[in-house]
This record gives C-alpha cells, structure tokens and sequence, in this order.
C-alpha cells in the first residue's frame, strides 16, 4: 500500500478512536455495545437461515420471518431497498419453478473466494435474464444490490470470512484512491473489495491494541462508515487553486477531491457554492456565488426527475425554487425550496418569518394546481444543529403543519448519484425524505432509501 493512501486511512482510524460511536438508526452507541448486539442477533438469523437453505421453510415463510427479525435486530441495514426488498421482489415477482433452489443454492456459504465469485455471478446472470424476459409489471430484483445482499446472508453465517459488500465502504474506499479494474464482474468486484477490506485490517491492527478489535472486519466497516457520514469530500467538485500562502492540497488531506463517474459535471461545483465560493462555471456566466448556486439547484432537481422551476432573485420575495412531481402514487407533491449559500453555516435566527411567508403564498398557488402536499427545503453548505436552530424551524411547522427540511449541498450531490444508480429508486420513495422537520443527514438518506 503507497504511504499516502496509508497516512489517509491513519486519520480515519484516529478520528474514529477519538470517537469510537457509530450512528445506527438515528442513534449513536460505542461500537463494542454495538457489536455485541450483532453478537447476541446471530443465532437467531443463522438458524432462520439454515432453516431456508435445508429446506426446513419455504421461501415465502423465510422472506415474511427475515422481514421481521432483520427490524428486530436492525444492526445491518438490510430492511431497505437494497436488502429485504430484494428478497421480497424475488419471492414475489420471478415467476419461476427453479428459483427456490438457485437462491437456496446462492445463500448457502462459500468455501472458497473463487466459489463466492460464481454464486454472485450466477445469480446476477439469472436476475438479468428474468428481467430481460419478464413482461411482469412488477418491480423484479436488481442485479447491481446481488453483491450486498449475499454477503449479508453471508456475513450472518460466518462474520469472521464474508464481509458485507457495503455501498457506503466501497464508496470511500474509492475516495481514498485505491484503484479498481474495470470491466469486473460483480463477483470480481466482491473479491477486489474483500482483498481491501483485509488489507485495511491488517493496517488498522498494526496501530490499535489488540483487545480493541475483536471483529476486524467490523470494526473496519465502523471506521469506514464513519468517514462515510462525517466526510465533506466535494465529490468531483472543482479543485480550487491555492491562494499566494496556502498549502499545495495533498492526498494526506481527509478531504479528498476526487473525480465521480455518476455525477454530471454541470453539479459537481454546487457544493463549493453552497459554499458562497466562486468557480469556473460561476466566473464565466458572471454570477455571483449564491445565484450559480440557486441555478445548480435547478438542475438538481431536475435531474432527480421532478419539475423544477427556477424562481428567485429579480421576481420578488419567494423562495428560490419549485420541484413537483408528478403523477406520484398517493397524489403530486412539491418542494419549495431556498438556497442558502454560506460560508459557514446557515442559521436560522431571523428567517423564520421568511420560511413562513413563502411557505403560505407558496402553497396556496399550488392548491390552485391541485399539488395538495408541499415540503419546504433549505440547502446550504452546513447547519448550525444548536435546539435553537431546530426550534425555530419546528415553530414554523407548527404554524403551517408544512415539514422544513435543512439539507447540505453535498448530500443532495449524493442522493443524486444514487438516483442516477438506480434509476427504480423512485419520487414516491424521494417523499419519504422530507416528512420530517429537521435536518436531513447523510445517514437519515442511506437509512431511508435502504441503500447503505
């Protein structure tokens, strides 16, 4: 391993030992209290599972009793979309006198790396060609989540050899700058992770006593999920050049700046303005900061697929913006929203009469459109989380019974980067963010949508 990327993955391990919680379902617990709780779950999911595999249980009563016991014992994220309701789809909607066994077959443990990479595989090529064939109006499994979900069965059975393919630790380990082939299978991919999880473990166990890893690939997991919530990576956003003085940026810095193969470069500066900085695309459509910002949230929305209209300076005081989605199980909604561009944080202080008043103009025009359902959101580039901020925001809900969300510009980047991986991720799914006051954080995304 370079030296870099090793002084890289130090800081991350001496960030987590300063602070050794993990966040989990919108709570935060020292690692080892959580860990054991995973412990004590084992038993009962290795037994549900064997259960499957031997044939003791059918695969609708092993889908219906995981379903359960994988939110009783939520210490995975597997309740998502990425998990259980990959089996759920598959139980459901492959219809399919084989599919019992070849699943039973997937799930059952494997003995070798090269036997690992062929039950992936397998069940990709056999998800794919059910997909291609299926007239079936129903959503069926998706190849790209085969790689989580068989290392999670996995993992329950041997935690010491299968590690969970985790979306959120391939996502930094790609940040970090460990360089990947391209043109892997599925399985390969797995393999090529499983090679660098090991090689992180045994860097880590150089440098923490012994008695503070008695789960490496957890415990790697844990500082890599970390990273993943607290990082401000800029996601492929314009490096800025030094000022005359400042430091050369480095790849030792935690803040790394990396290219994104999903984002569409249009975005990938919206974080720097969040920001109230200048870049490239601002300086050559000579806008200021916060008004490039207010157009990149435009296109933000739109491309999460809803009917954005730009509003904003110039016509008046209104919010920024408008995003409505249409056609949407349940009934239209809309997201009026606000661009806050700040150096350091957005406080609310005096911009709650603010919120107040767009939100009650607002939503009686889109009464008229017959969109009966709004949510107000403000991104910027950070909050200020003090109960004064949140208070103000909840006095505001109280008034218009209208949820107000506060979310940082580069968590908007990162919900775009998962719609465009998964284009079945859909706006009736998106609603789910933004029905309740407060701020939406990166892990309150990932637990919601279920694609950790």
């Amino acid at each position: 391993m370079k030296i870099e990327l090793k002084t890289i993955l130090l800081q991350y391990l001496k960030a987590f030992l300063a602070d050794p919680n993990i966040a989990n379902q919108g709570e935060s617990e020292n690692f080892t209290s959580f860990d054991q709780k995973r412990i004590a779950a084992l038993p009962t999911l290795r037994e549900l599972i064997g259960d499957f595999i031997s044939g003791k249980i059918d695969l609708q009563t092993f889908k219906d009793k995981h379903g359960l016991k994988c939110r009783e014992f939520p210490y995975w994220g597997f309740k998502g979309a990425s998990g259980q309701m990959q089996v759920n789809q598959f139980a459901k909607n492959i219809e399919d006198e084989d599919k019992v066994a070849i699943l039973r077959n997937a799930m059952k443990l494997p003995i070798t790396e090269a036997e690992a990479k062929e039950k992936i595989d397998g069940l990709v090529r056999y998800i794919s060609d059910k997909r291609s064939a299926s007239d079936n109006p129903q959503p069926l499994p998706r190849p790209a989540s085969v790689k989580y979900m068989l290392s999670y069965f996995w993992e329950i059975q041997d935690h010491t050899k299968w590690p969970v393919f985790y979306n959120s630790s391939k996502r930094v380990i790609d940040e970090i700058g460990f360089a990947g082939q391209s043109g892997l299978t599925e399985g390969e991919t797995y393999l090529h992770f499983l090679a660098l999880v090991k090689v992180i473990q045994a860097l880590f166990e150089e440098h923490v006593r012994d008695k503070e890893i008695d789960y490496p690939f957890w415990f790697v997991e844990h500082v890599l999920w970390k990273q993943f919530l607290t990082s401000n990576t800029r996601t492929g956003a314009e490096r800025k050049k030094p000022e005359a003085g400042e430091p050369t940026p480095s790849r030792n810095n935690v803040a790394l700046e990396v290219a994104n193969e999903w984002l569409p470069p249009v975005i990938l500066d919206m974080r720097d303005l969040a920001f109230n900085r200048e870049t490239v695309w601002s300086k050559r459509h000579n806008l200021k900061p916060e008004k490039a910002f207010e157009t990149k949230l435009r296109i933000a929305f739109t491309l999460l697929g809803y009917e954005a209209t730009e509003l904003g300076q110039g016509k008046g005081r209104q919010p920024d913006g408008i995003a409505i989605s249409k056609n949407v199980d349940g009934g239209d909604y809309a997201i009026v929203y606000d661009a806050k561009a700040r150096e350091k944080h957005f406080s609310v202080g005096t911009s709650d009469r603010e919120m107040h008043e767009y939100i009650t103009k607002k939503g009686e025009e889109l009464k008229q459109r017959r969109v009966n359902k709004a949510y107000f959101l403000v991104v910027s580039s950070e909050f200020d989380p003090s109960s004064t901020n949140i208070n103000l925001i909840k006095s505001v809900f109280k008034r218009t019974r209208i949820p107000i969300i506060l979310m940082k510009a580069v968590d908007l980047q990162f919900l775009i980067e998962e719609k465009l991986k998964n284009t079945e991720l859909t706006h009736k799914q998106l609603e789910d963010l933004f029905l309740d006051t407060g701020i939406l954080t990166r892990e309150k995304i990932v637990d919601i949508l279920g694609i950790r």
